[in-house]
């Protein structure tokens, strides 16, 4: 797969593989644009240390060590590149950190890939995206949770007005 001389995306499970430095190596010599995308705990794994507090740097120690691009997922999510480019993806959402959605992300970013789009550019469209489609889902999801109180409590408030309308009525 490392060899193929097409663009790749990896993600979860992949890149505990890179954990081996056999593998890594063979990225670090890859022609063609691979893009990681660890959450905090994969970059823990891949580096040894946590990102901390200074993501944007990790991100490019990450890049710059790998040759790769590196999406480093968070609420804030950082694009770095092994040149030493950064870009903070402004539409993050902590609604975003939950199982699964990090696949889509990867799906996102493979289909911009596949598209032609360089992989950097491609990182960050997909993160923006992702982030707003992300936003939006909370936000649907947020208008659903905010009808079901108010109609279970305008349910609630009309159950208690029948029920005092009965005692006061015999």
């Amino acid at each position: 797969m490392l060899a193929a001389p097409v663009p790749v995306v990896l993600d979860a499970d992949a890149l505990t593989l890179l954990v081996d430095g056999s593998l890594a190596d063979q990225l670090r010599r890859r022609d063609a644009p691979i893009v990681v995308t660890p959450h905090d705990r994969e970059f823990t794994r891949l580096c040894g240390e946590e990102p901390g507090a200074d993501r944007v740097a990790a991100t490019l120690r990450l890049a710059a060590w790998m040759n790769a691009v590196v999406l480093l997922k968070g609420d804030r999510t950082v694009v770095g590149t092994p040149d030493g480019r950064a870009y903070v993806n402004p539409t993050g959402t902590p609604a975003l950190a939950t199982g699964g959605t990090g696949d889509v992300l990867a799906g996102l970013l493979g289909s911009l890939l596949a598209s032609g789009l360089p992989a950097e550019r491609a990182a960050a469209a997909a993160a923006y995206l992702h982030g707003l489609a992300g936003r939006e889902a909370a936000r649907a999801a947020g208008d659903r949770a905010g009808r079901r109180r108010r109609a279970a409590s305008g349910g609630g408030a009309a159950a208690l007005s029948t029920r005092r309308g009965d005692q006061h009525g015999k």
